[in-house]
């Protein structure tokens, strides 16, 4: 069975992760079809945990081919997630990677500079700090001038991603 552009962007994270001696934790996804009917599970805060020079970043990762991530692609539980993440050590930088598949770019996006999107949208805003808005998804103009870009090139088939590159700029713009 063929892995869908978001399952592949997290595995190409993961691998570059292990590549560049990085901590990485990826929380599995229960497969819906082996649990019972009417039966629930808890749903995953975040997609990832990464570890890096005394600070944990929890990660959602996204994947679109467009130039825009649609709101409706993520759900209120990963924004509440990494939202209480932030209310703890200033270490802990909680975020989205989000990856413009079609593009082979992605940008990390620390989660109040999303959620200062978020509202801007809500309250139809047509500008954010200067970048326009669209109040249904998530422009690829906003992650470019706000966003940390992650470093990557194309392998034969798969993308590397520099997460530890990624890791240092946060810290340094986050700190």
């Amino acid at each position: 069975m063929a892995k869908g552009t978001g399952k592949l962007f997290e595995e190409e994270i993961q691998t570059s992760s292990a590549e560049q001696r990085i901590w990485f934790f990826r929380v599995r996804d229960v497969n819906p079809m082996a649990i019972k009917p009417g039966y629930k599970t808890a749903e995953n805060p975040y997609d990832s945990l990464i570890y890096y020079d005394g600070h944990l970043f929890p990660t959602e990762l996204k994947s679109t081919k467009g130039k825009s991530l649609p709101f409706k692609n993520i759900k209120d539980h990963q924004i509440e997630s990494l939202i209480k993440s932030n209310t703890y050590d200033r270490r802990i930088i909680p975020g989205f990677i989000i990856n413009f598949s079609d593009l082979n770019r992605a940008f990390f996006l620390q989660i109040d500079d999303f959620m200062e999107y978020m509202e801007h949208a809500k309250d139809n805003q047509k500008t954010c700090r200067g970048f326009s808005v669209n109040d249904k998804s998530l422009t690829l103009d906003y992650c470019e001038g706000i966003g940390i870009e992650i470093t990557g090139h194309k392998k034969k088939v798969k993308m590397r991603w520099y997460v530890n590159e990624l890791c240092k700029n946060i810290i340094n713009k986050y700190k």
